[in-house]
């Protein structure tokens, strides 16, 4: 799920590191097509972040790192000295269709939604503007989640639609500074989106 503080992993990888590794190959021809779309005054060329889920083309924040941690793929400031750090960003995905829960993202979402204000009575979620993906050519839904408690009180959660999947990026944090200051750095991951290609669900 996306807002949902300390995600839990999904153990059950086997059957999905072998696909995983089938679409290893498939790599290179991602990063050669994506490189072919950019535009002649960039020169970097897209990263290629590898989960159990999939292969994104996204860039990593200036100022942060991959790092250890929770949900498909998980990032930190690179000065961070607090453990936990104070605010981390992170990848999750979950299955949508037919056959799911949630047939669809707008569904997803909703679920998101319900299943946070459930859980924290004090809870405020603020839908935001939609957010353009320029790489993608399409709009992002965007949603702020507060709890109203002491830790991890602050989350944005942007939802990118794949093919019977939805990816989650989430930007937590403990408190609002932590939370505010990393936003455009956070927007910028987002924005740096140029597609995926993932495992398909167990």
């Amino acid at each position: 799920m996306g807002p949902v503080f300390f995600p839990k992993c999904d153990l059950r990888l086997s059957a999905r590191r072998f696909a995983f590794l089938v679409l290893l190959p498939f790599a290179l021809s991602l990063a050669t097509a994506m490189r072919a779309q950019q535009k002649p005054d960039s020169s970097a060329p897209p990263e290629i972040i590898a989960t159990d889920d999939g292969l994104l083309a996204l860039t990593t924040p200036k100022g942060w790192v991959r790092a250890d941690g929770p949900g498909a793929a998980y990032f930190v400031p690179t000065d961070s000295t607090q453990n936990p750090p104070p605010v981390c960003i992170y990848i999750s995905s979950a299955s949508i269709g037919p056959k799911e829960q949630a047939k669809d993202i707008d569904a997803y979402i909703e679920s998101d939604i319900s299943n946070f204000k459930r859980q924290y009575k004090n809870a405020v979620v603020r839908r935001e503007q939609p957010m353009p993906l320029p790489q993608m050519k399409l709009q992002a839904s965007v949603v702020t989640f507060r709890s109203g408690e002491k830790s991890n009180s602050f989350e944005q959660v942007i939802y990118l639609p794949d093919m019977g999947r939805v990816w989650t990026l989430v930007l937590s944090a403990k408190e609002e500074p932590a939370f505010t200051n990393s936003l455009d750095a956070f927007r910028g991951f987002a924005q740096s989106y140029r597609g995926t290609i993932s495992v398909p669900p167990n």
